[in-house]
């Protein structure tokens, strides 16, 4: 097995110091998730410092630890002035050894289930590297870097911000040769003001293309036109657009739900063509467009990257179904509990009108945060979206809004918290129904699908 780091080109790396000639085969942050032969970055946090475990992680197998100089030797100490600088360094190592193709992807919503999508359709690659799970900041993003070996084929990383310049710099880590934005939405609205802000901000990614690079961007969706002036700004070698538009570079034809997921069809570059997922909604469909346009780019036809998103499943807390055994048959929960906005919220509600029921469909929604003040109409401005919709509870005062928005067509019930609508959902629910559960982080609604399904909440 081919180490991903050895001690002398991690302390190149780092500008740090070492006594030791170790090799690590992966590195780590946090104790719970080591495995034997990582390198240990010993980050300082808010809450605690990861010197305090450096014991844990030694005693867990790790061959060495990114560390602040110590006073004790230790010849297994990588020792730097700031671990967090020096992670970032590891990580522009990483990506200044390697040949790979690279992959960026953002947006307001669609960035990890796109990054995996991506990920699944550039498996003809064979060697890809990827982000795990969400890790798109500060600290994400350089420890996805880190991690990628040498050899890989392709790399798809996922970036993410709160404030303006945060894509700025770590797209300057990443140096995509594609970049691609999902769709711009109000999330974070409260810190930007204005979605054309929000479509700045998320521009920053083309900042950091090789040359050569090609962006992707939303065709006909709020920010596009930022988005493209951006993009030109930049110097991208290509310019290429997704959507639903006859204008698309790539196009979504058709979407047709189906009892696993959906089947849709798409056209780029004047052909046609048909994809299977296990994943429900337009929204999902669109994504792997973009997804299947990343990989034609990379040299992967339409088809191996169809045939190997077909096996991608939903993640969890973004849309996974549950199947729910009762007394008199069987229902389903639809988990998107991770994170809503406005955009997802309506993806999500589309999905669920979409979907066969032998039942009702009912929803639990909880509050969408950070949308400042446009948060009462945000809110409101969702109820069209749940027409079709048989039952809804709304979890939060910032959902009194929709409540009241309501028509008397909907029955609707305002709740104070996911522990109230836990014990509602789980009392209410019957044969054949469909439960979308889906708020935003803050609201906890893990524990609606926990006590639902009967698992254990994340």
């Amino acid at each position: 097995m081919t180490a991903l780091w050895a001690a002398d080109a991690a302390a190149v790396a780092t500008s740090g110091r070492t006594g030791g000639s170790w090799r690590a085969y992966g590195v780590s942050i946090d104790t719970r998730q080591l495995a034997a032969g990582d390198l240990f970055v010993a980050l300082p946090g808010r809450n605690t410092d990861g010197h305090a475990f450096l014991d844990a992680a030694f005693a867990a197998g790790a061959a060495a630890a990114l560390v602040r100089p110590q006073d004790e030797r230790d010849d297994r100490y990588l020792e730097v002035d700031d671990p967090l600088e020096a992670l970032q360094d590891l990580g522009r190592a990483a990506r200044q050894r390697t040949k790979s193709k690279v992959v960026a992807v953002t947006g307001s919503v669609g960035k990890t289930g796109t990054k995996e999508l991506i990920r699944a359709a550039l498996a003809p690659l064979r060697s890809v590297h990827a982000s795990a799970s969400s890790h798109n900041n500060a600290i994400g993003v350089p420890l996805s870097l880190a991690r990628m070996p040498a050899a890989t084929s392709a790399a798809v990383f996922e970036l993410g911000m709160n404030r303006a310049r945060e894509i700025g710099s770590l797209v300057d880590l990443v140096r995509p040769d594609v970049a691609l934005v999902t769709r711009i939405a109000p999330a974070h609205l409260e810190h930007f003001g204005s979605l054309d802000r929000i479509a700045e901000a998320k521009a920053e990614i083309f900042e950091g293309l090789k040359r050569g690079g090609t962006a992707l961007i939303p065709v006909n969706t709020p920010g596009s036109d930022v988005l493209l002036r951006a993009a030109r700004a930049s110097g991208a070698a290509r310019i290429v657009t997704f959507g639903t538009c006859e204008d698309a570079d790539a196009r979504l034809l058709e979407v047709t739900p189906t009892d696993t997921g959906s089947v849709f069809r798409w056209s780029f570059a004047g052909e046609v063509h048909r994809c299977r997922l296990r994943l429900s909604g337009a929204h999902w469909a669109l994504n792997a467009v973009a997804a299947g346009c990343v990989a034609d780019l990379l040299g992967v036809s339409p088809a191996e990257s169809g045939s190997h998103m077909e096996t991608v499943e939903p993640l969890a807390g973004r849309g996974r179904r549950h199947a729910v055994h009762l007394v008199d048959g069987e229902a389903w929960v639809i988990d998107d509990s991770y994170n809503a906005n406005p955009a997802s919220m309506c993806a999500a509600l589309a999905a669920l009108r979409s979907m066969p029921a032998a039942g009702r469909r009912l929803a639990v929604l909880g509050e969408m945060k950070e949308l400042g003040r446009a948060s009462a109409e945000l809110h409101a401005g969702l109820a069209p979206a749940l027409k079709g919709v048989d039952r809804v509870w709304c979890v939060g005062p910032e959902m009194a809004a929709l409540h009241r928005k309501l028509s008397e067509d909907t029955a609707a019930d305002l709740l104070a918290d996911a522990e109230t609508a836990a014990e509602r959902a789980a009392s209410e629910l019957r044969a054949g129904d469909v439960l979308l559960v889906k708020g935003s982080r803050a609201n906890a609604l893990e524990t609606v699908v926990a006590r639902v399904t009967g698992s254990k909440a994340r």
